[in-house]
């Protein structure tokens, strides 16, 4: 089947090339016609590539794409966040991995700033508000919450030949929220993957915060060691407010690429990077694409 000029498919599209009636077409019909396990979402049915699609490739230290709010949006620690992304590990050697830093402009490495790494050692996603010395984070080790992330080796971590559950092209769709209302990481900090939530809590500190302005996001980068990101990013998302359960669903099940706009989640959208030649997609207005070092391809 051919993917139209639009660059996307129907349920009547689908149920016409596999000869069913439209009623009667579903995910699990799709699934049971064409011999495999029922998905996720419409879009693990043809899968996350499109000839349009193209993403972010960091292959190199200190690849990465930064964003800048010329008029800060969000400020203070009681602001309620939420990042999504989707994500490829290109790596065949685990090693620490920063997907989002959201910080003032000109902040040290070491202060005022948000988070979320892979901790290599631990095997951990690490979501965290540091204010000068002080954590307040959240752990995720990958293999506790197994079930939802196909990651079952600690050892052998996040890699290549692990990716654990992805879509088409080997993507991963992850959100982190972060509702400033409340007083513990616990309740805090949410994070999901391919729109399930990771329940199984590893650790957390709850380390004081203090109020400063959020100018400056950085997509992916070298974290501690300097050898690179080597991974794909598409589709980065900020928001100011905490998405819901059913918002994250509602993005993760439309897939890519789409926008904003496709899968219905547009209140208080910040930023959107869609990972395309053209001119990115911004909601604000505010915010503009200040570097980019990684390089753009094609699926």
């Amino acid at each position: 089947m051919a993917l139209p000029s639009s660059g996307r498919i129907s349920f009547l599209d689908i149920a016409q090339e596999l000869r069913q009636a439209e009623n009667d077409i579903s995910l699990r019909t799709m699934s049971d016609l064409v011999d495999f396990s029922t998905p996720h979402g419409v879009e693990e049915f043809y899968g996350y590539s499109a000839s349009s699609t193209q993403f972010w490739d960091y292959a190199g230290s200190n690849d990465r794409v930064v964003w800048r709010d010329s008029s800060p949006g969000i400020s203070g620690s009681s602001a309620d966040i939420s990042f999504s992304f989707w994500f490829r590990i290109d790596r065949t050697s685990k090693d620490n991995l920063l997907f989002f830093d959201l910080y003032p402009q000109g902040a040290s490495t070491n202060a005022n700033r948000m988070f979320l790494v892979y901790s290599a050692n631990l095997n951990r996603f690490i979501a965290r508000y540091r204010s000068n010395s002080s954590n307040f984070d959240r752990h995720w080790a990958l293999h506790d919450n197994s079930s939802v992330t196909g990651i079952t080796n600690s050892t052998t971590g996040l890699v290549t030949s692990q990716r654990g559950n992805v879509n088409g092209d080997n993507f991963c769709h992850i959100v982190v929220t972060y509702d400033g209302s409340q007083s513990s990481a616990t309740n805090a900090f949410k994070c999901y993957w391919n729109g399930t939530e990771l329940t199984t809590q590893a650790n957390n500190n709850n380390g004081s915060r203090s109020n400063f302005n959020y100018t400056e996001i950085t997509w992916g980068n070298d974290y501690n060691n300097g050898t690179g990101d080597d991974s794909g990013y598409d589709h980065m998302r900020l928001y100011g407010k905490v998405l819901s359960s059913s918002e994250v669903s509602s993005i993760y099940n439309q897939g890519t690429p789409v926008n904003s706009f496709a899968d219905g989640v547009t209140g208080s959208l910040l930023l959107e990077d869609r990972a395309e030649a053209s001119t990115p997609e911004d909601s604000q207005g505010n915010w503009t694409r200040y570097a980019s070092s990684g390089t753009l391809r094609t699926l």
